[in-house]
């Protein structure tokens, strides 16, 4: 899941395009077996290879997810806020990774994205200063 995967956007969305170029790379020969799922403006710089669903908006992105069945074994959560779209997926066994990509981990998760911070199997943090903000605000 993904904010955007638009690296002409700057930022989270540049990360998340390489991100996802990486990991068609890797999986080369298997391409049906990764999903992508991004909101926000879609430009003609996005990458289009792969099963790549877009939403426009936040409300989009309920409506689409709701819709559909998403059978996931791992499930890639770029950034923080995303987590609260994963009980929407159905994919309780699912491994979830959550890519911790700077300012949003350092502010106090509200309720439910604390309760969702349980599911995360692995924390990918993109500095070590990123990663102290966060563990001071959620030491469990």
């Amino acid at each position: 899941m993904f904010p955007g995967l638009d690296p002409a956007a700057g930022g989270v969305q540049t990360a998340a395009g390489l991100a996802w170029a990486g990991l068609r790379a890797r999986y080369e020969g298997l391409p049906d077996r990764l999903m992508a799922f991004e909101y926000g403006r879609r430009s003609s710089a996005a990458p289009t290879d792969g099963q790549i669903t877009t939403a426009r908006s936040k409300l989009g992105a309920l409506v689409t997810i709701l819709g559909r069945r998403w059978p996931a074994r791992v499930v890639l959560v770029w950034h923080l806020s995303l987590l609260r779209l994963l009980p929407l997926l159905r994919a309780r066994a699912a491994r979830v990774v959550l890519v911790l990509s700077g300012i949003e981990a350092w502010r106090p998760p509200d309720w439910l994205t604390r309760r969702l911070l349980r599911r995360v199997d692995l924390f990918l943090s993109i500095s070590d200063h990123t990663w102290r903000r966060f563990v001071e605000l959620n030491p469990e």
